[in-house]
């Protein structure tokens, strides 16, 4: 039996899957080793969901508090004035947070639009919010075509090193190092898995071990979209993400997949994940 792993990111609580599919992704997951499920929080009510789901896997599922931007951008003002209360009311009061986020930017290929000014302004806030509460939990990045602007927003509100991951990552070597630089760890896209994502699998091929994690977006990546363009996700995409990794680091596919997820969940209790079990590490 492998060695127990984690997912490091994905969306059990989905609308997307049905509670049969759900269930069935989990028990897949913990037949093939997975050992904690980490979640990516969309926006506060989310956490309910989430909290449900723990409650029927104890012991197992990594809840998330996040402002999600996509969500941020198809709001209204008042749903996410709402939504930021909530989230500053559990960043006073909850226990049970593995992590915070998902937070970030998600700007569309043309850029400008009014939504990508209320996706700066909350991640501003959301970040501010968090370092005055003094929350120590890893911060989730979400990022699309928005690395410069994350950057800036990150180093207004942080002037030291915060332990955090950036989500699906699909850039170069060179933006990782930025990232790596803060303090936080990169988890590459799924798509590293699939054809393409050239410049990616090369960053993939470079960056020290002690800088990755894995994860499986679940439901909305999947690493057989090639083949299958409508297929879900699931926790058990972790195991073809790393073994692609594996590869392209020129290792043995099955002893890498196993150096690479032991190392992985070595990082993730680096940066303070909560609720990690014992043996994972």
């Amino acid at each position: 039996m492998m060695h127990p792993w984690v997912d490091a990111h994905g969306h059990l609580c989905s609308p997307r899957l049905s509670q049969k599919q759900q269930n069935m992704a989990i028990e897949r997951a913990l037949h093939s080793g997975c050992a904690f499920f980490i979640q990516g929080g969309i926006e506060p009510a989310d956490l309910s969901a989430q909290r449900r789901l723990a409650a029927r896997y104890p012991g197992r599922v990594g809840l998330a508090l996040g402002l999600h931007p996509e969500w941020v951008a198809a709001a209204t003002y008042e749903q996410v004035q709402a939504a930021l209360a909530e989230f500053e009311r559990e960043l006073e009061t909850a226990q049970d947070i593995s992590c915070l986020g998902e937070l970030g930017l998600h700007f569309g290929r043309e850029g400008g639009g009014p939504g990508e000014l209320r996706q700066e302004q909350v991640f501003r806030q959301a970040l501010t919010l968090i370092r005055d509460a003094g929350r120590p939990e890893a911060i989730i990045l979400h990022g699309v075509r928005a690395q410069a602007r994350m950057l800036a927003i990150w180093d207004e509100v942080f002037t030291q090193p915060r332990a955090g991951m950036v989500h699906s990552y699909s850039g170069s070597f060179e933006g990782a190092k930025e990232w790596l630089k803060r303090g936080l760890l990169i988890s590459p896209s799924p798509g590293v898995a699939r054809s393409g994502y050239q410049t990616l699998k090369k960053a993939m091929a470079r960056l020290p071990l002690e800088s990755l994690t894995f994860e499986s977006d679940c439901p909305d990546q999947s690493p057989v979209r090639d083949t299958d363009p409508q297929a879900l996700g699931e926790p058990t995409d972790v195991l073809a993400v790393a073994r692609a990794v594996a590869v392209l680091r020129g290792l043995d596919p099955e002893q890498g997949l196993a150096l690479l997820l032991s190392q992985s969940s070595k990082n993730l209790a680096r940066i303070g994940i909560r609720g990690l079990p014992p043996a994972t590490p």
